[in-house]
């Protein structure tokens, strides 16, 4: 600890957000697309489209609805981008009820709130993928002057909601101290935004009738009672001074011709709903009419009348109009005019969060005129419904709807979904007052949503009003007539890609996501399709008729029904529970309806004797039942009346009771059917981690796995039911279970596959080729063996460049060789055909000239062949079949006009480079308009500086500005192919694609001369945009006169073969001279492009080769380069596309960080591969890849692969790894994360809490490594008896009274004794019991939820739970770790031990287990915890061992307990003292140091945290403390004095959330993750003024990283020499060995890696002061210059968020000094000559910089 130099950090978003947040639809236009491909249809016909908009934390992402046949409703990734600010709505600007965008290149516009209180219009660029910010509004200042000086209303996210017209916004500022209007704008360019109009609530508040009534009540209740909390809601200041209350929602309501807004809000604050009806403080609504252009805001009506715990809104869509506000316990329709036209109860508590029991339906009693029903409560001139049960035929509900969401799919229907999941449709009856509201279960679930986006299918009237009105306004963007722009029959529009009546989206943020097809069906209650069997089941018996056959029509069934009814009399036959099954119907039908249908089922039916005595007994019960009733009511009502004259003005008497009406039925109601269509695999919240392997099947159970498994990183996910664990890896990195033979070889420069014969052909340096055939084993065999005289002799004296198979008939598969004569000189193709198992010669063709590179590719006709030459000329030869046997003829012509440093040949559709008259001319007329012709200058100069088009081919210019005017939009994450499907047969054509000099890429037909497609870009500087025709350019010169040449280059297919079309796409790989690897997709959007276009990629994995690297290159050590073969021109491949690997096809570059390219959903992404002991500092560590389809797994479709790479040992030491497959990849229940990792999910159905790998030899092995978990689950309680008491009425009555009494004895107790507080207690106990007051009239009692915990062993090879251990009912599992512990021995003991020669301490081992103690209410006991041990056995007591594979497996046995009193125990941890082994103890507060002696734990140290102690980070004897309240201290151990000694702290007392240990050589920090998603960085110096004497830990950094996490781990940091090694340890060993230790840096750095409850990843890694300084100087240059994703502020975001006003005051400023790595990304897919000028603007260079972000890459990633 000498030496205190500040530790740099760079953090960096590894993995982005993958939990969905908010969601939307949106139309748009697309080409008219029926037959896939663009040249299908005529130019200028369109269709109408469906985009999904998903927000994740920061990350946008937008999808389409995949194309094809068998894609209906399938997801397909368009692109992913990243934003400087976390997103919190969204709302799209072109819903699915309004017309597309008028904007040609726009696909989408959306309004964007985000949490930096600002709110922007995003625009989708179609053609780049770009995303950009028409306009943005800040909202800051405006909270600010209304917040009054309130300090918590800046942590408020904003509520937006848009109006139907898209005309205007409002947002809802700092949870309710003011409103922000906004117009929205839009022509044919750009949105724009007015200035907002700020809505004074003040004045708005007094304008509603009562406002001021209620404040003077308010006063007078907190003045009365002494307690403002006791009797009222909580108000901030911000509330106060508007007195309009905390704002819940705003919602634009439909009815209305000017914009008009229905705000839920909290007039007189929040109440708890537990409180009596009288101290209950309603929610209300208020409806407030807009005129942002005027700044005029106009109350129109005000409804106070909600439940006190409303939570949220949703309007209801036209005709209908309204609002529908949703409870707990309760939903509720309010119209357009404020009336509350239905109230549902969700359960039998509903009626206690209502304003009154006024508000519950009921009976009035009214001596003079009886019993009379009142049908609504009249309030404010209006007549509001009344709270009533769910209407029959469907059952009365007993749900809890918090956590509940909902969204409706037509005019009258929703569908609603709760906490657990369960989906229930929600439908309006009627359409005037009053109305009826029915919530009727389904049979569908889906993981627990966070919000709800439907995309209904409209009819076709509606959808040719929608493509007509499109058709008119493209016609006026272009200046043409309506007839120029077609479009397709409305009929086509997506009835391939939707089913049922439309789609919803169920995003998560627990768990995956859903789309959704539903249908909806309307029945009629009595129809068949109303489930008359289901109805007769839950129904009641049916009542026996009276004995005279002669009754008259219809008595007899009402008499039936009267006997029913008094049947159930006491026990109501809707007292059963909801069935999630469909709505349970009764038997309650319509009188005159079924009056002789029952006459004819009841007239020949013989009525026992005894049924009709029990009839008329029940009769006659019921009859006196409700003669006294009516009589205790009548008296009640007047003795009411009576103490009303006798009070004077005192309270109004209650004139109503609580005697029961019939419940609302309904005659017709719409039923849903549900189907998953599709699934987006999310891991949902991530938690704690650990480190461990799977299982690795190659290696023998006895041979110690230490350093032979590889590591993966096991994250607890997800929550509840949808929980589980997320394994985080990347190809290889894991324990290589795929793997199925491993072969060490020499010298092997290229591998090539011969399916049809199975085997394998090895090209070796100097040597001709080896074959291996597939039998039992990979065996060797000779060239004689399979091929005739003449190839065998060719194989066996020549040198094998190249080889290649296809079948061109259907009985004859052809090979053909590229072979080099051993002397040099040129190269041969020879081509055999397999005849009868054997390969005969069928042709051959002299290549004259020395080879430098060859491609191959092939139809159904012919094949394809492109050879380059070392003098730059190129030579395409077309081979065909000629005669019976086979026999090859070649044609060759000559492509391009020499200077060619690539190419490469493919397959694609004929179309997709044709172009006809035509379509250009159609596609001249569409774009010849940029702008109106009115449009002034001022609009012209505006499209010119916000252009987002970019094509890439300006001329490079030295000014700084108007480099970036061309390429300072950065290319979009996962970007997918448009308008480019999978090739046919019928219209399948070989190409040849060029890259000449300057780097112009052509693309020619085989054969042809001419090329079909050319862009003259310099493609090795990585322009953004590729297209057809572009102009002649200059070639952008280095500033160090590098010139960067593209080397390789590969078009391919990537995505899944058996998934839709639409999520495979079309993509191009660019290998250049500085081993960058380039990425672009094809893309053919709109009718101005003929031809399609290539639009580049972003990807966050760097693939070059390091510096480090290169220096020990430098050395002039052997590593692994294999001798060069005598034509050292050639170049042997290192792009690889295969076909079908486990069911995907796509891309392997065996660079110097290889990589795959897979792809997911349409995008494609690059995953880092691994190789087992893998030879540091290669220069290619795979030097050979090869697709293998007949060394694929049984259970995976597809085939395997082979790879040769660079082993450790002696130079040009190679090692072939037979692999299975992807399967472990490209796993279903999967996802590729980014970063370059995947995510591999494993559902366990619990909540898992804590996990740890038990890495010890005793109980894992290579087949079975061992996790334990803790685990919870929740559990339904049943609260059914609570529905009925058992009492009688009079015996309630009774209870009632005793009651009072025994409260006002309890009163005039406290008055006299001065028992103030025991009467307040009494007081919320008599709430407590109101509260829990079930009536049965609305609805059931909602079940109960209790949380149990359990440990959990699971064997990693399958995932299987071989041991439970539950908890005890009132313990909660805190923490869970595996300890050592020392046994005690005494002088002799020990003297004995090592006289024996044994000097290991003895030690015990065990599985510590910490919980907290929890009382039947669910509330902390203090001061109470338990530590747990249990011991390793191979068999529980009374139990015989368990066996899995034939080895026993370890089980758990309780060996000790210890219960601790300081509070419940949160760590548990092994503290090394000396050669001892303590136990470090959090419980509470409190630090305790225990000591295992006598088989018991003794306290031998403590010291005393002040809040919480939250984690414990052990290193050393030194500890860094994590209080959860009161930020870090650093503590020591010292075993001299066995004392705990606090050495310094961290004085800024923050809520912490995560807190671990990250070093750099003898540079030790901490990092510490607080509550406002800030990291700071502390460092312990003793020796600077700012630590105070080394008490206070130093404040070095901060940044804001937009998640939140709650663990973090130290990890090792891989250096990029070692990066492709998936054994690390083995790999830099040797690399020292051969090397020597000064010429190699030391792995002594590590970092800290994390997971966020938004389901990403971060990591913070540390840098030396160089590379620090050059990044941070790169970052401020960037952020100046570079334009950012939607607009945003890039640097203001990762400034540390501070609490405003009192809160922050003593929290120190944002000190910065943070390196952002996921900015920085981003200079690595800028244009090369972009990246040398922000390089010159710091004083570097751009290979330096991508030197360092290549390091930190590396680093970054945990395996």
């Amino acid at each position: 600890m000498a030496h205190h130099a500040a530790l740099n950090p760079v953090f960096s978003s590894v993995v982005p957000p993958s939990s969905v947040t908010c969601s939307c639809w949106s139309h748009y236009l697309v080409p008219d697309d029926t037959r896939g491909t663009m040249g299908s249809s005529s130019p200028g016909s369109y269709r109408v489209g469906a985009l999904l908009t998903v927000a994740s934390g920061s990350t946008l992402r937008f999808y389409d609805l995949a194309s094809g046949t068998t894609g209906g409703g399938t997801l397909a990734l368009r692109s992913s981008h990243q934003l400087a600010s976390t997103i919190t709505s969204m709302h799209s600007l072109t819903p699915p009820s309004r017309h597309p965008t008028t904007r040609l290149q726009s696909e989408a516009s959306l309004l964007v709130a985000m949490g930096s209180h600002k709110a922007a219009c995003v625009s989708l660029d179609g053609r780049t993928g770009h995303v950009r910010a028409d306009a943005i509004v800040d909202f800051y200042k405006a909270i600010r002057e209304a917040s009054k000086g309130e300090a918590q209303v800046f942590d408020h996210h904003m509520m937006v909601d848009v109006s139907p017209t898209q005309s205007c916004f409002v947002a809802v500022l700092g949870g309710g101290v003011s409103i922000a209007a906004v117009n929205i704008t839009s022509n044919l360019s750009a949105v724009a935004l007015s200035d907002p109009f700020i809505l004074d609530l003040r004045e708005i508040s007094k304008s509603v009738a009562g406002a001021a009534a209620d404040t003077a009540a308010l006063a007078v209740k907190v003045q009365q009672a002494g307690q403002k909390n006791k009797l009222v809601g909580t108000k901030t200041a911000g509330e106060m001074c508007t007195n309009f209350g905390q704002v819940l929602g705003v919602q634009f309501l439909a009815n209305y011709a000017e914009p008009t807004i229905a705000i839920l809000h909290c007039p007189r604050g929040r109440t708890n709903a537990a409180f009596a009806a009288e101290r209950r403080c309603p929610t209300a609504i208020t409806a407030i009419s807009l005129s942002v252009s005027q700044n005029r805001a106009v109350v129109i009506w005000r409804t106070d009348i909600l439940p006190t715990d409303a939570m949220y809104m949703r309007a209801v869509p036209l005709p209908l109009g309204g609002l529908v506000a949703v409870a707990p316990n309760s939903v509720h329709y309010v119209s357009s005019g404020g009336t509350v036209g239905a109230s549902l109860a969700a359960n039998g508590i509903a009626h206690v969060s209502m304003a009154g029991p006024e508000m519950v339906r009921r009976r009035p009693v009214n001596p003079k005129f009886g019993l009379s029903a009142v049908p609504a409560l009249e309030t404010t001139g209006r007549q509001h419904a009344l709270l009533e049960a769910n209407p029959r035929p469907f059952q009365k509900l007993r749900l809890r709807l918090d956590g509940s969401n909902l969204a409706f799919v037509d005019p009258t229907t929703a569908i609603l979904t709760l906490r657990g999941g369960k989906v229930f449709s929600l439908e309006l009856h009627g359409d005037s007052y009053p109305m009826i509201m029915s919530l009727a279960p389904t049979k569908f679930r889906v993981p627990e949503v966070s919000g709800l986006a439907a995309l209904p299918v409209y009819d076709e009237k509606k959808l040719a009003d929608i493509a007509s009105e499109s058709s008119s306004l493209l016609a006026a963007a272009a200046g043409t007539s309506s007839s120029a722009v077609q479009l397709i029959n409305p009929e086509k529009v997506a009835k391939t890609s939707m089913k049922g009546a439309g789609l919803i989206f169920c995003g998560s943020s627990l768990a995956d996501s859903s789309l959704v097809s539903y249908g909806i069906k309307s029945i009629t209650v009595g129809s068949k399709e109303a489930d008359p069997v289901k109805a007769e089941e839950d129904a009641p018996a049916p009542a026996p008729a009276p004995a005279s056959a002669s009754a008259p029509k219809g008595t007899k069934r009402k008499a039936a029904a009267a006997a029913a009814a008094a049947d159930d009399d006491d026990d109501d036959d809707d007292d059963a529970a909801p069935s999630p099954a469909t709505p349970t119907l009764t038997s309650d039908n319509d009188d005159a309806a079924l009056a002789e249908e029952e006459d004819a089922l009841y007239a020949d039916t013989a009525i026992p004797e005894e049924r009709q005595t029990q009839f008329k007994l029940a009769q006659l019960k019921k009859k006196q039942q409700q003669q006294e009733l009516q009589q205790r009511q009548q008296q009640e009502a007047m003795d009411n009346v009576a103490a009303a004259g006798e009070g004077g003005e005192g309270e109004e008497a209650e004139a109503i009771t609580e005697v029961v009406i019939e419940r609302s039925k309904v005659q017709t109601f719409k039923t849903f059917d549900f189907e998953t269509v599709d699934t987006l695999v999310q891991t949902g919240p991530l938690g704690h981690s650990c480190e461990g392997p799977t299982t690795n099947k190659d290696l023998p159970s006895s041979e110690a796995y230490f350093g032979k498994l590889g590591r993966e990183k096991i994250f607890a996910a997800g929550y509840g039911v949808d929980g589980g664990l997320a394994i985080l890896s990347c190809p290889g990195a894991g324990s290589s279970a795929e793997i199925l033979a491993e072969v060490d070889m020499d010298d092997m420069t290229s591998s090539y596959c011969l399916p049809s014969a199975q085997l394998l052909l090895l090209a070796r340096a100097s040597d001709p080729c080896l074959l291996l055939k597939q039998s039992a084993a990979m065996e060797e065999i000779s060239p004689s063996d399979v091929a005739d005289s003449k190839l065998a002799a060719a194989l066996s004296s020549s040198i094998l460049l190249d080889a290649f198979e296809a079948r061109l008939s259907t009985s004859v598969v052809h090979a053909f060789f590229v072979l080099l004569p051993p002397e040099g000189g040129s190269a041969l193709l020879l081509a055999g055909a397999w005849q009868k198992g054997v390969l005969s010669f069928a042709g051959e063709f002299p290549l004259t000239g020395t080879l430098a590179a060859s491609s191959f590719a092939f139809t159904a006709s012919s094949v394809g062949a492109a050879f380059r030459f070392a003098d730059g000329a190129v030579t395409s030869v077309v081979c065909t079949t000629k005669g019976a046997k086979g026999e090859i003829a070649f044609a060759s012509n000559k492509v391009g006009g020499g200077g060619c440093t690539a190419v490469n040949v493919f397959v694609q559709n004929a179309d997709l480079f044709s172009s006809s008259s035509s379509s250009s001319s159609s596609a001249a007329t569409t774009t010849s308009t940029a702008a109106p012709a009115n449009t002034d200058l001022q609009q012209a100069t505006e499209d010119k500086l916000y252009a987002t088009e970019n094509d890439g081919n300006e001329a490079f210019t030295s000014p700084l500005y108007e480099t970036f005017a061309a390429d300072k939009s950065v290319a979009a994450y996962n970007l997918s192919s448009v308008g480019v499907t999978d090739v046919t047969p019928a219209s399948a054509q070989l190409f040849v694609a060029v890259v000449g000099e300057g780097g112009a890429l052509s693309i020619f037909p085989m054969g042809g001369s001419s090329p079909v497609w050319a862009c003259s870009s310099n493609l090795g500087y990585a322009p953004q945009m590729l297209r057809d025709g572009a102009g002649a350019e200059a070639t952008p010169t280095s500033r160090n006169n590098t010139v960067v040449t593209v080397e390789e280059l590969s078009f391919f297919v990537a995505g899944s073969i058996a998934g839709p079309q639409g999520l495979r796409s079309f993509y191009v790989l660019v290998r250049t001279s500085t081993g960058d690897l380039l990425m672009y997709a094809a893309r053919k959007l709109f009718s101005d492009e003929a031809k399609c276009s290539f639009a580049k990629c972003s990807t966050d994995v760097i693939v070059r080769g390091s510096k480090a690297a290169a220096d020990i290159a430098a050395l002039d050590v052997d590593m692994d380069a294999p001798s060069p073969p005598p034509s050292s021109t050639y170049s042997f491949p290192k792009l690889f596309k295969f076909a079908n690997i486990s069911g995907h096809s796509g891309a392997f570059a065996a660079t110097a960080r290889p990589v795959w390219v897979l792809n997911e959903r349409g995008g494609a992404s690059l995953l880092p591969h691994k190789a087992r002991h893998c030879a540091g500092a290669a220069r290619f560590p795979v030097a050979a890849f090869v697709e293998c389809p007949f060394v694929g797994s049984p259970d995976v479709s597809g085939g395997g692969f082979v790879t040769i790479h660079s082993r450790i040992g002696r130079a040009g030491t190679q090692r072939m790894s037979v692999f299975a497959g992807l399967s472990d990849v490209l796993v279903g229940g999967g996802m590729l994360a980014g970063g370059g990792m995947h995510v591999k999910k494993i559902p366990l159905g619990v909540t898992v809490r804590k996990i740890v790998f038990l890495d010890e030899s005793a109980i894992s092995t290579n087949h079975h490594p061992v996790y334990a978990l803790i685990v919870s689950m929740d559990e339904e309680v049943d609260n059914s008896a609570m529905d009925d008491d058992g009492l009688t009425m009079q015996e309630r009555d009774e209870k009632k009274i005793q009651e009072a009494n025994h409260r006002l004895d309890r009163l005039v107790d406290a008055d006299l004794k001065g028992h103030e507080h025991d009467f307040h207690e009494w007081v919320e106990t008599i709430d407590r019991e109101d509260f829990l007051d079930n009536k049965k009239e609305l609805g059931l009692t909602p079940p109960g939820v209790r949380t149990k915990y359990q440990v959990w062993l699971m064997d990693a090879a399958d995932w299987t739970v071989f041991q439970k251990i539950p908890m005890a009912e009132d313990d909660v599992a805190q923490c869970i770790s595996v300890v050592r512990l020392t046994e005690d021995e005494d002088d002799l003991q020990k003297k004995a031990r090592e006289d024996a020669g044994d000097f290991n301490v003895p030690t015990s081992l065990f599985v510590a287990v910490g919980t907290a103690h929890v009382d039947n209410d669910s509330e902390d006991t203090p001061g109470k915890g338990r530590i747990l041990l249990f011991e390793i056995v191979k068999k529980a007591v009374g139990e015989e061992s368990k066996k899995v594979g034939g080895e026993e497996i370890p089980l758990l046995s309780l060996a000790y307990e210890k219960n601790i009193l300081l509070g419940p125990v949160t760590v548990i941890q092994n503290l090394p003292s000396g050669d001892r082994m303590l136990l470090v103890v959090g419980a509470g507060s409190e630090v305790t140091i225990e000591r295992w002696k006598e088989k018991k734990l003794v306290q031998v140290g403590f010291h005393h945290a002040n809040m919480h102690v939250l984690k414990m980070t052990i290193f050393k004897s030194m500890i860094l403390l994590q209080d959860a309240y009161d930020g870090c201290q650093f503590l020591v151990w010292r075993d001299s004095d066995q004392t705990l000694t606090l050495l310094s702290r961290d004085y800024n007392r923050t809520v912490t959330f995560a807190a671990g240990v990250m070093s750099m050589a003898s540079q030790i920090a901490f990092c510490v993750h607080d509550d406002r998603e800030n990291i700071v960085v502390l460092q312990y110096a003793p020796d600077e003024d700012a630590s105070r004497g080394g008490h206070k830990l130093v404040h070095r950094s901060d940044m804001h990283i937009g998640c939140t996490a709650i663990d973090m781990e130290s990890f090792l940091c891989r250096s990029s020499l070692v990066s492709a090694s998936a054994t690390v340890a083995s790999t830099w060993s040797a690399l020292k060995s051969a090397v020597g230790e000064d010429d190699v840096p030391d792995l002594q750095k590590f970092g800290l890696f994390f997971g966020t409850l938004e389901g990403g990843c971060g990591a913070v890694v540390p840098v030396g002061e160089p590379v620090f300084r050059r990044l941070y100087a790169l970052q401020n240059i960037m952020a100046n210059a570079l334009d950012s994703s939607a607009g945003l502020n890039a640097r203001g975001w990762r400034l540390k968020n501070r609490a405003q006003g009192r809160e922050g005051a003593g929290v120190e400023g944002s000190k910065k000094n943070v390196v952002d790595g996921t900015y920085l990304t981003k200079f690595v897919n800028l244009p090369r000559h972009v990246q040398e000028e922000l390089a010159a603007g710091i004083g570097t260079t751009a290979e330096l910089v991508m030197d360092n972000l290549l390091e930190i890459s590396c680093e970054t990633m945990p395996m």
